[in-house]
């Protein structure tokens, strides 16, 4: 590590520990917060040593990860030293935090998690045995997620370099991952995404690893990834598969790609209807009642009391036939594309929510409208695995939305990793061509147009 300490970098060994004070963590989770984040600082610096020599990229990296370690400090005093429950009941957090408790005292874990009937054993798992090694705070579970959140970051530097070798793309994919809303959710909280996130990305990688014919990390990392998303979510490991063995075709246009999800989601989707215990399992609170849809409203997305035109849109979802849920997959999409809306609102129930729903202004009108201006001019991608990767998550974004309806688009949260590297390539690629960037400015023009028009269409269907 330099001697000499950047600005990013003293801001990371001054706000940890001054943070940790302020929100009143006890002695010990403070010292172990500290470890923890400082021990953080080896994996910042190799990303950068390797990567990029940008200290601007850098500095940002330490300031992401104070922003990120403030929310969950602010996280864990809101529900336990001021006790606002509401924090904690979002989705399946308590449900894992408790069994992660109970397991540190069991002699069996995964016999006991077995016995719990959960759906899926990975993450409390994952979670209790963290608390064996160290002690049962709810605090540490977060630093947990927030540690992979950034190491997804590092896992993105090596996507990028592997299918570009352009610092500059790596520099801004770092950047928009940092800034990502989707990514920050993620790491914020005691859900699984995280590692769900990190399982996609290690298929990925060891899919780029296998061209280059890397077999013996290719297949640890295609593997750890495999077995990470069989124990946190199974359902989506065919589409994972899928799209890492995709990626090492050579020849394979976009009708094959097509093809090849339109298999898949077919075959889940029929595994799931015929099926019922399986459709509890892989369904979840997404389609398989209208119960679970509007509970995925009232936890996931934070529609408040914007959702009913949605709700209205989706109300009976598990009653559709094949056939209308495949004519309004666009309609899905857009619901996944935009939740949460209301990022104009700042009445939240929890601290998590300014995050989940504020920082939504950055997806929609930069991250997303890049992603979109990428999509409406693929083929000027001239790099065939930028290509490739932007096809498959788009194809696999979509399935997503078709399967959930839209309403739980953490569970895209993978394809929204990826589209960051998509973003960085089409963003580096309009700043050196003319062309396209002019093309690019009228897109802006456009879908600007486009958001106040359907604003104004919002409004009026609210009035009504």
């Amino acid at each position: 590590m330099s001697s000499k300490k950047s600005i990013g970098e003293i801001t990371f060994i001054i706000m940890i520990p001054l943070l940790g004070i302020i929100f009143q963590l006890d002695v010990k989770t403070l010292l172990y917060s500290v470890v923890f984040s400082y021990s953080i600082m080896f994996f910042i610096q190799r990303l950068f040593d390797k990567y990029t020599k940008n200290k601007k990229a850098q500095n940002l990296v330490y300031f992401g990860f104070v922003y990120q370690y403030f929310f969950i400090l602010w996280i864990y005093y809101d529900t336990f030293i001021i006790g606002n429950k509401a924090s904690l009941i979002i989705s399946d957090a308590e449900i894992y935090y408790q069994y992660a408790k109970e397991l540190v005292n069991s002699d069996n874990p995964i016999q006991y998690l077995i016995g719990t009937r959960l759906n899926y054993i990975g993450y409390p798992l994952i979670l209790g045995y963290f608390y064996k090694v160290f002690y049962v705070n709810f605090f540490l579970g977060l630093l947990l997620n927030v540690i992979i959140g950034t190491f997804n970051i590092y896992l993105l530097a090596n996507i990028a370099t592997l299918i570009t070798n352009n610092k500059k793309i790596v520099y801004w994919t770092i950047l928009f991952a940092i800034i990502s809303p989707q990514m920050n959710s993620a790491a914020t909280y005691l859900l699984k995404d995280v590692f769900i996130v990190m399982a996609f990305l290690l298929v990925v990688l060891g899919s780029l690893l296998s061209l280059r014919k890397k077999w013996t990390k290719a297949v640890l990392c295609i593997g750890l990834g495999a077995f990470l998303t069989a124990m946190l979510r199974l359902p989506i490991l065919p589409i994972f598969l899928a799209m890492g063995f995709y990626l090492t075709l050579y020849k394979i246009g976009i009708k094959q790609a097509v093809i090849l999800m339109i298999l898949i989601g077919g075959f889940l989707y029929i595994y799931s209807a015929t099926n019922s215990l399986a459709a509890n399992n892989y369904l979840n609170s997404g389609v398989n009642s209208v119960e679970n849809v509007s509970r995925g409203f009232s936890n996931e997305l934070s529609f408040s009391e914007n959702n009913s035109i949605t709700k209205r849109l989706i109300l009976g979802y598990d009653n559709w036939s094949v056939t209308k849920r495949i004519i309004y997959i666009p309609v899905f999409t857009i619901i996944q594309f935009l939740t949460p809306v209301n990022f104009w609102s700042f009445d939240h129930e929890t601290p998590r929510n300014y995050i989940v729903i504020n920082m939504q202004f950055i997806w929609i009108f930069f991250l997303g409208l890049l992603t979109i201006f990428s999509v409406l001019n693929i083929k000027r991608l001239k790099n065939r695995i930028i290509f490739k990767l932007m096809l498959s998550c788009g194809l696999g974004y979509i399935l997503i939305a078709f399967m959930y309806g839209g309403t739980i688009p953490r569970y895209a949260y993978p394809f929204y990793a990826i589209f960051n590297i998509v973003a960085a390539y089409t963003y580096v690629n309009i700043e050196k061509d003319s062309g396209l960037k002019m093309k690019y400015i009228n897109f802006k023009r456009l879908f600007f147009m486009g958001c106040v028009f359907i604003t104004f269409l919002y409004l009026g269907a609210k009035i009504i």
